[in-house]
Parts: C-alpha cells; structure tokens; sequence
C-alpha cells in the first residue's frame, strides 16, 4: 500500500467502497430513525415493551379462528359422544313425559343432558 497511489487505489475499488459507504450509510439512517421512534414512546426499555405486546396480540388475534375452531370441535364431540348414547334418548324422554305430568298445563319443550344426568 505505501507504494500504491491513493487515487489510483480509490480509482480501482471506487464501487466497493461506495457500496460499502452506502451500506452503512444506511444502517445509520434506520438507527437514527428507530432511535427517534424509541425515544418518543419514553426510550428503549419501553419501546421494546411495547413493541413484544404488539406481536403478543398480533399472534393473539391470528390464532383466535384456530381457537375457536377448536373449541367447535371439542364441542361437537361432547355432543356426539351424549347423544349417541340410546340411554340418552331414553332417559331425556322419560324426563319430559314426568315433567309433562308434573306441570300439567304446560309442555316442556327440552331436557338437560349431562354426564351426571
């Protein structure tokens, strides 16, 4: 290097350097954006609190479909599981004649199915 010219040098890795210079030309502008942004929700600790709750809830709200078409499922089998029994059946119908005797001027319309029941 002591024997190379400056300017010949630069002249040979012009585009290396430039692109070297751009790369961290920009690394600088995204730190001092983010920093302006950390800075204007109360500095780093609490940006970054806020910026873990925000992909908390995100993640929240992208799995509630999931959730929720899980718990249908699980309350399908439930329902399957009590309905398919011909005890069931039996019982439910024992249940609505005795009521149907019990309150005579009214019908009932429906009986509670249950594990214990």
């Amino acid at each position: 290097m002591r024997n190379t010219d400056p300017l010949d040098f630069f002249a040979k890795h012009r585009d290396t350097i430039f692109r070297w210079g751009g790369i961290a030309a920009i690394a600088l502008v995204v730190f001092l954006i983010l920093r302006f942004i950390a800075m204007r929700f109360g500095g780093w600790k609490a940006a970054w609190r806020r910026l873990c709750r925000e992909i908390a809830l995100t993640a929240y709200a992208f799995s509630a479909p999931v959730r929720a078409w899980l718990r249908y499922r699980r309350s399908v089998r439930v329902l399957v599981r009590g309905l398919g029994a011909s005890t069931t059946w039996r019982d439910a119908e024992l249940a609505l004649v005795a009521a149907k005797f019990a309150a005579a001027p009214g019908q009932p319309y429906a009986a509670v199915v249950g594990d214990a029941t």
